[in-house]
């Protein structure tokens, strides 16, 4: 049973996990030695101890299922998780097309603007839509390069 401010709720992964192969990894192994072992050459032994770990950090995270996200549109704000983002703090929203339809919210923050979540099959993203003009202005965006970068490499 919903809370009677919800508006829409859905649950979602919080972001679309690829298996990665054996392949990944080994590419992985090979770039970070390599940048390691020229860090290294060039006497950069710091840089070279971060190249490493932070392949060993990157290659955890790829083989870590993501959370499951409980998204609310509420009447105060967009509820994603634990963390309210009211209406007030928004700029505005974008759903994005595709068989992979996200939300796209520009907050007034100036450290982390974008909050990117997918919709699940259930709901209708026209809905979420419709819903939202209500609330804030529509703007057409393009995802960020560090999210379609994550997205090309997998995450």
């Amino acid at each position: 049973m919903q809370p009677r401010d919800v508006l829409i709720e859905w649950k979602t992964p919080a972001y679309e996990y690829r298996p990665k192969t054996a392949d990944w990894y080994w590419a992985l192994c090979i770039i970070a030695i390599s940048g390691a072992i020229a860090a290294f050459f060039f006497e950069n032994y710091l840089f070279s101890a971060l190249i490493l770990i932070g392949a060993f950090t990157l290659a955890l995270y790829g083989s870590k299922q993501p959370p499951i996200v409980t998204v609310a549109i509420r009447e105060r704000g967009i509820n994603i998780d634990h963390t309210l983002y009211p209406f007030l703090s928004l700029k505005s929203f974008w759903v994005t097309d595709g068989p992979q339809p996200k939300l796209m919210l520009i907050s007034r923050q100036t450290l982390v603007p974008y909050i990117i979540t997918p919709l699940c099959d259930e709901v209708n993203p026209e809905s979420v839509r419709e819903l939202l003009l209500e609330f804030l202005e529509e703007e057409k965006m393009v995802e960020p390069f560090p999210h379609r970068l994550m997205d090309r490499l997998g995450f």
